[in-house]
């Protein structure tokens, strides 16, 4: 990337200085480790074993290699057969996927366990499991066949029409350079690719000098180093490997590309800039990265005017990709043309970029952006970040993999703070031009084919033009902080109370309407909010459906008060605090959330949200254009199919056809938005996260209290919609060749109970284990089996239990047979006692991350609110020792997988054959599956 000019040469420049609370440290062999104690409250370590390997370091035959080396893993190893590593999982309560996974890029392979804390032993047992992984993986020939098959199920899953547009993207930006060939692998490569082969990437790769042990979380430093140095300093060194270099050409002239499927329905357009990447080392390093974000975030902004209704483009934006691909950074800007103008759009895109060039950007600019960066300094913050242990981990694994130095949150800051004091509009300037002008830009239709002609040479052709014209400087448009026009009358707080046992309190408002606050620790500087009021659009005769089903959706493309669309974004892009209205069939309710020391802009927003949606014709208009744009994404296509099959043509189920969207009457959806926050008497609000009541009285008074209530009491309407009975099986062919999806939905009213939902819970965690077993393990014929599972409770009881998966197509009758079989058993037999105590205690985990977790807290409230039960339920809920038998789990299942209540969707290419079906085996049929418990589970 071009280099910022500085007071300090890069030469010249203060190195960065280490995060002083990381412990680092490398053995005799070379093998690296770095641990850090962070949120110890959270009782839970992060451990990486990361290996400077990937796909890169791959010599032709042994393509996918890297990728297959990383499955082995979890086969077995020279301590640890498979049976011992999920007898380990199973015991700390973690699950695959969630707890434990592993991923392969091209410079690197990392294994990730996400281990509790409340246990000395589950960290000791991880440890070793990392050190067997390191070097002493057992490549059991079984096991190799079995992981083949399953990388094959992962390449076919991934493989789809926007899977081989974004290689034919990658191989364009990546042209000249190694990273082009070298990805997952090919098909054939993976199904030819030799045991010696495997072994001989292992031994020459998986070195100590290569690797690093990171740690993050509930650890001592001091004692978890010896833990890692008495493992892995034992690993024998060995000779030096260099790698293969791997630079991306980066050339001097623009070059396009017309990348296209017709299974895609939406068309992009980008302008991509390439530039090598530079490792963070040196505060002229930081300066150089903190100026590459300030100008994509003052393109952001100026890319606002081509979002307006009279725009060739629609979902405008420039950002600053770091490492798109490991040695390249990319400033994209984009943008999705609208109906036969796209190069109209690309003329827009370039004259901005041109603008640039030419004129550079204004004070003004730099002043915002600037101030934009003071509240949210670009440096991982603990203070918003959902998953703050993670976050840091990765920091820790970039650090060691590329060179960058990790550097305090607090030093961040503070040079964060300097530098932006010292940077001026015509150094940023400057900087931009060097960017644009220097980095290789290259242009690039992808997605849906555009109905005119298109080659590279008319892209080029559009680009020269522009840059031959003398544009005049950008006119800025600023908009200042938000306030309401006249701040509200306030209302009171006409009685509070307290539920001791969450740490809740509840105050009732004296235009009726009730708040819900749950201060937390969980993150430090979060404040989420979701209301909720029965209503709904429920009520709506069919004439005016489309408008008032839609109605949210307009007023948010809207704007709110006297901010349009883009004036309330530029506003917001300053801020992380967001609001959302809904209305769906039952009910109404904003949504929000902000930093707490922003949390009056989320009561502002509430309050306009509620009191001032905008009537904007225009906007409306380009809303209307954009939602006739078919989503042609197969997953959308095959929902609708199944929608369409279980409930008719009821359009409440179905996506808005063209016909439906035409319905569409503005003054009606507004009237019908109006009416249902005209009376905000029976809604219930809950804040949850870093809530300090306190300061929140006045703002409740002011911004909720104030809002009309004339004392609305509503109930739910059940309009008596229920899926088709029975059995109902659906075929849509509009899959890619040699590739098939399958859903197995079983359906249907049922009371809901604490006990019910458990049960249902534990029944559907036991067949994702089981299905996995079988269709992935044993049969290697899926990559990945899905089972989702659902209890609702209004209007009235019904439950969901949903299975799929991907497959090739000659596969979807056994796969389906396999899991009928599985069923089968389950309602027979039920579940033995060691799957019900490895489900037991990841249950147990699960309840104990969500404990901590402000979304978990806020969805618990509100449903309880909604529900009118006693929130107290809640701490039921978690008490993990009320637990299923395994006659529970088989009553359930006979109760749930009721064999004449059942969807069978399969998504097929065109033109395959029609795979036979039959009903649910009462008993073990004919997919040659072992039912009984993999060896080692008996009770």
């Amino acid at each position: 990337m071009a280099a910022a000019p500085a007071a300090t040469s890069p030469a010249t420049s203060p190195a960065l200085p280490r995060d002083p609370s990381i412990t680092s440290g490398t053995c005799e062999n070379g093998f690296s480790y770095y641990l850090k104690r962070q949120r110890a409250q959270d009782r839970r370590v992060r451990l990486l074993l990361v290996v400077r390997a990937g796909s890169l370091h791959e010599e032709d035959d042994q393509r996918g290699g890297a990728h297959l080396i990383e499955h082995l893993a979890f086969s077995g190893t020279q301590h640890f057969p498979k049976l011992d590593l999920e007898r380990f999982f199973a015991q700390a309560g973690m699950g695959m996927g969630s707890h434990v996974q592993g991923e392969t890029s091209h410079e690197r392979t990392q294994y990730g366990l996400n281990v509790p804390t409340d246990d000395p032993q589950l960290l000791a047992t991880a440890l070793d499991i990392l050190a067997d992984w390191a070097g002493g993986m057992a490549f059991a020939p079984d096991a190799l066949e079995r992981e083949r098959a399953v990388v094959l199920s992962e390449w076919l899953a991934g493989y789809g029409a926007r899977k081989r547009i974004h290689e034919r993207i990658r191989d364009v930006l990546l042209a000249g350079s190694p990273y082009a060939q070298r990805t997952i692998g090919s098909k054939a490569g993976i199904e030819q690719l030799q045991r010696d082969r495997l072994l001989a990437f292992y031994r020459r790769w998986y070195r100590p000098e290569r690797m690093a042990l990171i740690a993050v979380g509930d650890i001592d430093p001091r004692v978890l180093e010896q833990a890692v140095r008495s493992r892995f300093s034992a690993m024998p060194a060995g000779s030096a490997q260099s790698a293969p270099a791997a630079n991306v050409p980066v050339g001097v002239e623009p070059v396009a590309a017309v990348v296209t499927s017709p299974e895609v329905t939406a068309t992009q357009l980008s302008l991509l800039f390439k530039s090598p990447v530079q490792a963070l080392r040196s505060e002229a390093d930081y300066r150089a990265r903190l100026l590459s974000k300030l100008i994509a975030s003052m393109l952001n902004h100026r890319l606002e005017a081509l979002r307006l209704p009279d725009s060739p483009l629609s979902k405008v934006g420039a950002t600053m990709i770091g490492r798109m691909f490991d040695p390249l950074d990319v400033l994209m800007v984009a943008g999705n043309p609208k109906a036969d103008q796209l190069m109209a759009g690309l003329e827009a895109l370039s004259t901005e970029l041109e603008r640039v060039i030419q004129h550079g950007f204004t004070s003004a600019e730099l002043a915002r952006v600037a101030a934009e960066t003071r509240r949210h300094p670009g440096y991982a913050a603990e203070d918003r970040d959902p998953d703050p242990i993670a976050t840091m981990a990765d920091i820790l694994r970039d650090g060691f993999i590329h060179g960058d130095t990790v550097v305090a949150p607090k030093f961040a800051r503070e040079l964060e703070s300097r530098l932006l004091e010292q940077l001026g509009a015509e150094e940023v300037s400057e900087v931009a031009r060097q960017l644009l002008r220097r980095s290789q830009e290259v242009v690039l239709v992808s997605g849906a084919a555009p109905r005119m002609p298109l080659d590279q040479g008319s892209l080029l052709a559009a680009l020269a033009r522009v840059k031959s014209r003398r544009l005049e400087p950008y006119r800025d448009a600023d908009a200042a902080d938000l306030p309401l026009l006249q701040a509200p009358t306030p209302g009171r707080i006409v009685s509070e109370a307290q539920i001791v046992e969450l740490g809740v309190s509840v105050w009732t408002l004296s235009n009726g309407a009730r708040v819900v606050l749950k201060p937390t620790d969980f993150a430090r500087n979060e404040v989420l909010e979701r209301s909720i009021s029965p209503g709904g659009n429920a009520r709506v005769p069919r004439r005016d459906l489309a408008s008032a089903m839609l109605a949210p959706e307009i007023v948010r493309a809207s704007g709110i008060g006297p901010f349009d669309p883009p004036a309330l974004k530029r506003l917001l892009d300053r801020k992380e605090t967001r609001a959302s209205p809904w209305i769906d069939e039952f009910s109404e309710g904003i949504d929000g959330r902000a930093p707490a020391s922003d949390v009056e802009t989320l009561f502002q927003l509430i309050h306009l949200y509620a009191t001032a949606a905008r009537r904007d014709a225009p906007a409306f208009e380009a809303w209307k254009t954009q939602l006739r744009v078919p989503n042609g994404a197969l997953s959308s296509v095959f929902d609708n199919a199944i929608a369409q099959k279980l409930w008719g043509d009821e359009p409440r189920r179905l996506a808005p056809t063209p016909a439906f969207i035409d319905q569409i009457v503005l003054d009606e959806a507004l009237r019908f938005y109006a009416e249902r926050f005209a009376d905000m008497s029976d809604f219930t609000f809950v804040f949850v996260g870093n809530v300090d009541l306190v300061a929140f009285r006045p703002l409740v008074e002011r911004y909720l209290a104030s809002l009309p209530g004339k004392g609305r009491k509503e109930t739910v309407h059940d309009l008596g919609l229920h899926p088709r009975a029975g059995v109902t099986r659906v075929t849509v062919r509009a899959a890619p060749e040699d590739w098939a999806a399958v859903q197995i939905r079983f359906f249907g009213k049922a009371q809901w109970s604490l006990k019910a939902d458990t049960d249902l819970s534990f029944l559907r965690r036991y067949l994702a284990i089981r299905l996995m077993e079988v269709l992935r393990e044993q049969l290697g014929a899926t990559y990945n089996v899905r089972v989702e599972s659902d209890f609702d409770r209004v209007p009235a009881g019904a439950y969901r239990l949903t299975i799929s998966f991907e497959c090739e197509p000659p596969q979807v009758e056994r796969l389906e047979q396999a899991v009928r079989d599985v069923i089968a058993d389950t309602k027979r037999s039920g579940i033995n006692a060691s799957y019900l105590e490895r489900i037991s205690k990841e249950h147990t985990r699960y309840l104990e991350e969500v404990a901590r977790s402000n979304a978990f807290w806020l969805t618990a409230l509100r449903t309880q609110y909604q529900l009118g039960e006693d929130p107290r339920i809640i701490a039921v809920f978690l008490d993990p020792s009320p637990r299923p038998t395994g006659d529970d789990v088989r009553r359930a299942a006979r109760r749930f997988l009721r064999d004449d209540q059942y969807l069978d969707a399969r998504l097929l290419p065109v033109g395959a054959p029609t795979p036979r079906r039959e009903a649910p085996a009462a008993a073990p049929a004919s997919s040659n599956v072992s039912l009984a418990p993999a060896p080692g589970r008996a009770d």
